[in-house]
C-alpha cells in the first residue's frame, strides 16, 4: 500500500537550547519548506503538484509518489493509527497545511529509487548534490548525517498524523534503506538500526514489548518533578489510572510503558527511563536514554 511520506516529527522531549548566532548552524524548519514550495510555484508557473510530476516523479518513473489528496482506499492508500490501549484511527491533516514540507504519498520502493537517482546523477548536477551533502551541525540542504558505526550516510526522517518514515542512504556501499509505516509503536530509528545490523551481518537486537504490572502505590513513589544539570529541562511524573504519566516543561503529557519496577519506555520516540533508588529505598533520580544520549535527572 502507498503510505504517506512526511515532514519531520518532534520527539516528546524537546531539549531547549540557547539561540545560535546567525549563520553558525543549520536546523530543519517546516515553515521554510512551505515557503520553498510557494517559491517553486512562483518560479515555474506550475502548481507544486505539477512541478513535482514534471521534474522528479515523472522522469524517474515514481508511479506511487504523488501530491496527497484526501486518503482513499480505492487508490490503495492507508489511514494512520496510534496505539494506546489499542490501535486508534487518527484524523487526517489537510495537505494544504504541510504543502512543500511533505504533502506526499510514497512507498519504500519509490523512496529507495529516489535515493539511487539522487546519488547517481539522475536528478542533480554534482555541484548541487555537493551542497546537499555539505553538512553543518549534521544538517545539509535537505539531508541529515546518518552515522552507523564507522560509516557515514545521509537521510531524513519524517512524520505526520500517525505516519512515520525514514530513508537512509549509504552511496559508498550502494546501500539504500527506506521505512514507511502507517501504524507503529516502536522507534523507526531503532527499526532502521536493526535493518542495518542485519544487512551488515551483525547481531540484531529485537525489541522487548514485555510489560510489568505495577501497583498505583509503586508508581506514586516515582512521582515528582525532576531536573537535569546537563540540559535545561524539567520532567514531571504522576500516577493516573494505573499508568505513569510524563510531561516535560511546556509540552504535552503522555503515558510511559512499564518494563520493570524501575524501567519505563515510550517506544514511538525510542525513549527509555531508568529510575534509581537511594540507600533508603527512595527513588530520587533517573537516567533518560534517547537517540544514543544519556541524561541524569534528580528529584527537586
Amino acid at each position: 500500500m502507498p503510505v504517506r511520506a512526511f515532514h519531520p516529527k518532534m520527539f516528546p522531549f524537546r531539549i531547549a537550547q540557547i539561540p545560535p548566532e546567525p549563520d553558525s548552524r543549520t536546523e530543519y524548519s517546516n515553515t521554510n519548506y512551505v515557503l520553498l514550495g510557494y517559491i517553486i510555484e512562483d518560479v515555474t508557473g506550475m502548481s507544486y503538484q505539477e512541478a513535482l510530476q514534471t521534474r522528479i516523479t515523472g522522469p524517474l518513473g515514481l508511479e506511487d509518489t504523488y501530491y496527497a489528496k484526501k486518503i482513499s482506499t480505492d487508490r490503495n492508500e492507508s489511514y494512520s493509527y496510534s496505539f494506546s490501549d489499542g490501535w486508534e484511527k487518527l484524523p487526517e491533516t489537510d495537505m494544504s497545511i504541510p504543502h512543500g514540507a511533505g504533502a506526499l504519498v510514497s512507498t519504500p520502493t519509490d523512496m529507495v529509487r529516489f535515493g539511487h537517482a539522487l546519488f547517481n546523477g539522475e536528478l542533480l548536477k554534482p555541484a548541487s548534490l555537493e551542497k546537499m551533502t555539505h553538512l553543518r551541525s549534521s544538517y545539509g540542504m535537505g539531508l541529515i548525517s546518518y552515522p552507523y558505526h564507522s560509516k557515514t550516510g545521509f537521510g531524513h526522517t519524517g512524520g505526520i498524523d500517525g505516519f512515520q518514515s525514514n530513508l537512509a542512504m549509504y552511496p559508498d556501499d550502494n546501500l539504500y534503506v527506506a521505512i514507511a509505516a502507517n501504524a507503529i509503536s516502536w522507534s523507526n530509528n531503532s527499526l532502521l538500526v536493526a535493518l542495518l545490523d542485519a544487512w551488515h551481518g551483525k547481531p540484531v537486537e529485537l525489541p522487548d514489548f514485555g510489560t510489568a504490572d505495577l501497583s498505583p502505590e509503586h508508581m506514586q513513589s516515582l512521582a515528582g518533578t525532576y531536573a537535569s544539570g546537563q540540559i535545561p529541562l524539567e520532567i514531571r511524573f504522576w500516577e493516573d489510572g494505573g499508568r505513569l504519566m510524563a510531561q516535560a516543561t511546556g509540552q504535552g503529557a503522555f503515558p510511559m510503558e512499564a518494563a520493570s519496577e524501575t524501567r519505563f519506555r515510550f517506544d514511538p520516540a525510542g525513549l527509555a527511563i531508568e529510575f534509581h533508588s537511594d540507600d533508603e529505598g527512595e527513588y530520587r533520580s533517573f537516567t533518560l536514554f534517547q537517540a544514543g544520549m544519556e541524561f541524569l535527572f534528580v528529584r527537586k
